[in-house]
């Protein structure tokens, strides 16, 4: 009895323990209101943790669990704010899990967005030079900008995640006249030459996100023919495809931002969702999760402002 009892209780503590984990998420129209939210990873206490006039999105987590990088028009050298939440301009930025000891990375990159973190401090981009966007990497300290590709005429870099312990870069090249995307990869510092991925002609492969554990790669792949859209699993290195997943309703087929959970067995997925009211658009996405391989779909938001790029808050 002793021992049934001491089974519930265990099994009780690591429910109440994965309930307990976070995340942290954009909450706001998608365009021009934007703020960074946490919660628990059921929906629970929901917290504005940015709470200002500015744009704040595109949040990810540091591996340590203890920062939070993300894209800002606000400018903290002002001492007035006097800029338009509207203006495009945005550079990033680094703060506290808990919204506190905000500091500004980099100063006039135009729409330097998608900011993804490595265990070894350095902070990769997608930032236009001219018009054309690249791949940007800077140290969490603010030093040592630097640009890591070279996007050809009519191309541009964006979206992109550290693998391989921090030593490459996974990032989607878009070509702007058919508007096809591909994935490919280049080293961190880019000595090294680009690599190709995906080579589909009738796939476009976008949001490419990694494993807390270095083993998966997660990106969103869509049909400009058909219209149908899935999220397929890579293993990292070999970039086999092991698996992939099609949204049940009511998340529909527009997805903006991937997530792993901390043990990397669940996928966190900001989606347009059907059942929400209005003709506004960027106010139907919500989040949901489920488990890799597909099942056991769950819905986590339900408030019809518009939720984006989840990413779990983890410790090693």
């Amino acid at each position: 009895m002793k021992r049934g009892l001491f089974s519930i209780f265990l099994v009780s503590l690591l429910f109440i323990s994965g309930c307990a984990q976070r995340l942290v998420f954009e909450r706001g129209n998608g365009i021009n209101e934007a703020q960074i939210y946490t919660m628990r990873i059921t929906g629970r206490f929901q917290s504005n943790i940015s709470s200002n006039i500015f744009v704040d999105s595109s949040p990810n987590v540091c591996p340590d669990g203890k920062a939070i990088v993300f894209s800002s028009s606000r400018d903290i050298s002002r001492s007035t704010r006097e800029i338009d939440v509207y203006q495009s301009s945005k550079d990033i930025y680094i703060m506290n899990t808990n919204g506190n000891n905000v500091r500004q990375l980099t100063w006039g990159m135009g729409r330097a967005r998608d900011p993804k973190c490595s265990g070894q401090g350095l902070i990769a981009f997608g930032g236009p030079v001219h018009g054309f966007d690249r791949i940007w990497t800077v140290r969490t300290d603010g030093t040592g900008l630097r640009e890591v590709t070279n996007p050809g005429p009519n191309e541009k870099d964006v979206g992109c995640d550290f693998y391989d312990d921090g030593r490459r870069i996974v990032f989607v090249r878009v070509d702007e006249p058919t508007g096809r995307s591909d994935l490919y990869s280049v080293s961190f510092d880019g000595s090294q030459p680009v690599q190709r991925l995906t080579n589909t002609l009738d796939i476009s492969e976008n949001f490419p996100v990694v494993s807390h554990d270095g083993r998966l790669l997660a990106y969103v792949a869509s049909s400009p023919g058909t219209g149908n859209t899935s999220i397929r699993l890579m293993n990292v290195g070999s970039w086999a495809l092991i698996n992939e997943i099609a949204m049940q309703p009511p998340a529909s087929k527009v997805i903006r931002g991937l997530g792993f959970s901390c043990d990397d067995k669940r996928l966190f997925v900001s989606t347009e969702s059907s059942d929400v009211s209005g003709s506004y658009q960027p106010h139907r996405f919500e989040i949901f999760s489920m488990n890799t391989d597909g099942t056991d779909q769950r819905r986590v938001t339900r408030n019809g402002v518009g939720d984006y790029w989840p990413t779990a808050i983890c410790s090693p």
